[in-house]
């Protein structure tokens, strides 16, 4: 447990001087129009080529955390996942099992994964333990970013890799394969992210009903309405009475 620890404190630490080193004027100017940017590089520990995904979210970055660890709903808005299941949760680490939607006949990946999370240096890492791929890994690292009006935006970079193994369609580059995945979870998770800032954002009488229920409301209303007014005419005729 001791060991756990020490590495992801040098994990969360080293995770943050390196992150976003590389993103230049050009590349944030293209982020703050609304760009997923995606590229390879090589993985300093593995020396794998790991996809390297960055995109600004249009939410703090506590809605954006909330929405990157809320595992158990993964399965609602990721296009690749089949199901999840949490086995262990403990402080900043959880165990979860993972299936992967694979190509028809063949059956869904299964995995369990480690992750482990540093809310406070806005990472999260992780890794499988067990499962039907040779190695599958990543991180998160999530910057507040404050815009012009004063609208809290969060600047995420997501490093991703996967590898089922030397006899799955070798003919097809891993690179290839895994910077269409970094984009399009990144395009999921903005979806997503959007879609809890609307919810956040609407009031409970605010919120849109559907026709059908609107109608009944009206109806209901006109005939309280109406009752009101019979009342105190009904009360007038006992009083004469």
């Amino acid at each position: 447990m001791k060991r756990a620890i020490i590495f992801s404190l040098i994990f969360f630490s080293v995770l943050g001087a390196n992150a976003f080193a590389q993103l230049n004027q050009k590349d944030m100017e293209r982020l703050e129009k609304g760009a997923i940017l995606v590229h390879s590089e090589k993985d300093a520990t593995s020396g794998d080529q790991i996809a390297v995904g960055r995109v600004i979210f249009p939410a703090p970055i506590e809605t954006v955390w909330q929405v990157i660890t809320d595992y158990a709903s993964y399965p609602k808005f990721l296009s690749d996942v089949r199901d999840v299941r949490i086995e262990k949760k403990e402080a900043n680490q959880t165990m979860l099992r993972l299936k992967l939607k694979n190509l028809w006949p063949f059956p869904d990946y299964d995995l369990l994964i480690q992750i482990d999370e540093s809310r406070e240096a806005g990472a999260v890492k992780f890794q499988m333990k067990e499962g039907d791929f040779a190695r599958y890994y990543g991180s998160w690292k999530l910057i507040p970013l404050k815009a012009g009006d004063n609208q809290d935006r969060t600047l995420a970079e997501y490093r991703f890799f996967q590898y089922i193994g030397w006899w799955w369609f070798p003919m097809i580059p891993k690179t290839l394969t895994n910077n269409s995945l970094v984009s399009n979870r990144l395009d999921d998770f903005r979806k997503r992210i959007r879609d809890i800032q609307i919810e956040n954002s609407l009031e409970p009488e605010k919120v849109i009903q559907p026709f059908w229920k609107k109608s009944i409301f009206q109806d209901r209303k006109k005939q309280e309405q109406e009752k009101d007014k019979q009342e105190p005419k009904s009360k007038t005729k006992d009083q004469n009475q």
